[in-house]
């Protein structure tokens, strides 16, 4: 296996030149650098590339500076990544339990009824998470199937609509 190797990494190597020079220029395509070799030369002495872009008049994340992002729609994002990965944990974390020891779930649940605080505080945070995460996906599928609707001002009400319904799911989850 190790000879394979070898003759993959020798055929690469002598084939690098005639396949970054000789087919371009036969293809007629351009170089990939867009500044003159001179050009080049004088900003390659900046070490920070901050700078050599600040100098070569180059901006920094033009992506940024296009769109108008809303606190709701940031937060709904985020929300959104957190509520999965609280999900995901903490059914993972059941299961192994219940792999690890089955006898022992009904010891759990017990320890869990004689603390009615953890237990409620535990379903109304578990409530909000499913809650949110369902009506999430659905505005996102809506959103896929119905792109023209997407406005600042629709993201803005269906975020509302989003906490709203985490908050109704985990209080409805903690009287259960």
């Amino acid at each position: 296996m190790s000879n394979t190797r070898v003759l993959i990494s020798a055929t690469n190597i002598a084939l690098r030149p005639v396949l970054t020079r000789s087919v371009p220029r036969a293809l007629g395509i351009a170089p990939f650098h867009t500044t003159s070799t001179k050009q080049a030369n004088a900003y390659d002495k900046v070490v920070n590339p901050f700078e050599r872009n600040e100098k070569l008049g180059r901006p920094i994340s033009p992506h940024l500076t296009i769109y108008n992002l809303s606190g709701t729609f940031v937060s709904t994002s985020i929300f959104h990544r957190y509520t999965g990965l609280a999900l995901g944990l903490s059914f993972s974390s059941l299961f192994a339990l219940y792999a690890v020891a089955p006898f022992a779930s009904a010891s759990a649940v017990a320890a869990a009824a004689s603390a009615p605080l953890l237990l409620g505080s535990a379903k109304l945070l578990g409530g909000a998470s499913f809650g949110y995460k369902v009506a999430s996906g659905l505005r996102h599928l809506w959103f896929d199937y119905n792109p023209k609707v997407v406005t600042n001002e629709v993201l803005n009400s269906t975020a509302y609509v989003l906490f709203g319904t985490a908050a109704l799911t985990g209080v409805g989850f903690m009287f259960l």
